[in-house]
Protein backbone atom coordinates (compact mmCIF):
# COMPACT_ATOMS: atom_id res chain seq x y z
CA UNK A 1 0.00 0.00 0.00
CA UNK A 2 3.01 2.37 0.87
CA UNK A 3 4.41 1.84 -2.91
CA UNK A 4 0.88 3.25 -4.52
CA UNK A 5 1.26 6.31 -1.92
CA UNK A 6 4.62 6.81 -2.84
CA UNK A 7 3.76 6.55 -6.63
CA UNK A 8 0.62 8.65 -6.73
CA UNK A 9 2.42 11.66 -4.87
CA UNK A 10 5.61 11.15 -7.24
CA UNK A 11 2.90 11.42 -10.25
CA UNK A 12 1.00 14.01 -8.49
CA UNK A 13 4.29 16.50 -8.44
CA UNK A 14 5.41 15.66 -11.51
CA UNK A 15 2.08 17.00 -13.20
CA UNK A 16 1.78 19.75 -10.61
CA UNK A 17 5.74 20.67 -12.08
CA UNK A 18 4.70 20.61 -15.51
CA UNK A 19 1.64 22.60 -14.90
CA UNK A 20 3.08 24.92 -13.40
CA UNK A 21 6.10 25.22 -16.28
CA UNK A 22 3.43 25.48 -18.83
CA UNK A 23 1.64 28.37 -16.59
CA UNK A 24 5.09 30.12 -16.69
CA UNK A 25 5.70 29.34 -20.08
CA UNK A 26 1.78 30.49 -21.44
CA UNK A 27 2.52 33.94 -19.32
CA UNK A 28 5.65 34.23 -20.74
CA UNK A 29 4.39 34.14 -24.61
CA UNK A 30 1.71 36.20 -23.39
CA UNK A 31 3.78 39.13 -22.51
CA UNK A 32 5.65 39.10 -25.80
CA UNK A 33 2.44 38.73 -27.59
CA UNK A 34 1.38 42.00 -25.51
CA UNK A 35 4.58 43.76 -26.46
CA UNK A 36 4.49 43.02 -30.17
CA UNK A 37 0.98 43.89 -30.51
CA UNK A 38 1.86 47.38 -28.61
CA UNK A 39 4.45 47.73 -31.42
CA UNK A 40 1.92 46.96 -34.26
CA UNK A 41 -0.61 49.48 -33.08
CA UNK A 42 2.75 52.12 -33.17
CA UNK A 43 3.37 51.27 -36.02
CA UNK A 44 -0.52 51.41 -37.45
CA UNK A 45 -0.72 54.86 -35.99
CA UNK A 46 2.21 55.94 -37.64
CA UNK A 47 1.35 54.69 -40.96
CA UNK A 48 -2.46 56.00 -40.57
CA UNK A 49 -0.53 60.00 -40.19
CA UNK A 50 1.67 59.37 -42.49
CA UNK A 51 -0.42 57.89 -44.92
CA UNK A 52 -2.92 61.53 -44.27
CA UNK A 53 -0.12 63.40 -44.65
CA UNK A 54 0.75 61.57 -48.40
CA UNK A 55 -2.88 62.01 -49.90
CA UNK A 56 -3.06 65.99 -48.28
CA UNK A 57 -4.37 67.80 -51.26
CA UNK A 58 -1.69 70.18 -50.56
CA UNK A 59 1.17 67.64 -51.19
CA UNK A 60 -0.78 66.23 -54.06
CA UNK A 61 -0.80 70.06 -55.67
CA UNK A 62 2.79 70.69 -55.14
CA UNK A 63 3.68 67.15 -56.35
CA UNK A 64 1.56 68.42 -59.98
CA UNK A 65 2.93 71.62 -60.24
CA UNK A 66 6.81 71.05 -59.21
CA UNK A 67 7.31 67.87 -60.08
CA UNK A 68 5.35 66.82 -63.39
CA UNK A 69 4.57 70.24 -64.59
CA UNK A 70 0.94 70.42 -64.11
CA UNK A 71 -0.95 73.79 -64.35
CA UNK A 72 -4.42 75.09 -63.61
CA UNK A 73 -6.23 75.79 -67.00
CA UNK A 74 -6.71 79.38 -67.74
CA UNK A 75 -10.38 78.67 -68.60
CA UNK A 76 -12.28 75.82 -69.42
CA UNK A 77 -12.64 74.08 -72.67
CA UNK A 78 -15.86 72.20 -73.80
CA UNK A 79 -14.68 69.55 -76.25
CA UNK A 80 -17.55 67.79 -78.62
CA UNK A 81 -17.15 65.05 -80.02
CA UNK A 82 -18.92 63.98 -83.01
CA UNK A 83 -22.12 61.49 -82.63
CA UNK A 84 -21.84 57.94 -84.34
CA UNK A 85 -23.84 57.73 -87.55
CA UNK A 86 -25.41 54.74 -88.80
CA UNK A 87 -25.12 56.17 -92.29
CA UNK A 88 -21.84 56.03 -92.55
CA UNK A 89 -20.23 52.66 -91.42
CA UNK A 90 -18.27 51.21 -93.37
CA UNK A 91 -17.08 47.74 -93.88
CA UNK A 92 -13.89 48.23 -91.25
CA UNK A 93 -15.97 49.98 -88.59
CA UNK A 94 -17.58 46.44 -88.20
CA UNK A 95 -14.05 44.70 -87.51
CA UNK A 96 -13.61 47.99 -85.46
CA UNK A 97 -16.27 47.31 -82.83
CA UNK A 98 -16.07 43.72 -82.77
CA UNK A 99 -12.13 44.45 -82.14
CA UNK A 100 -13.29 47.24 -79.42
CA UNK A 101 -16.06 44.64 -77.74
CA UNK A 102 -13.65 41.75 -77.16
CA UNK A 103 -9.95 43.63 -76.36
CA UNK A 104 -11.02 46.87 -75.31
CA UNK A 105 -9.01 48.70 -77.81
CA UNK A 106 -10.85 51.30 -79.22
CA UNK A 107 -9.92 53.76 -82.11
Amino acid sequence: MKKWAVIVIVVGLITYVWISTQCVSTGIEIGKLKARRAELLNINRMTGVEISGLRSAERVEKIARNDLGFVLPEKYENLTVPEKNDKDKSALSGVKDWLAKTIGYVF
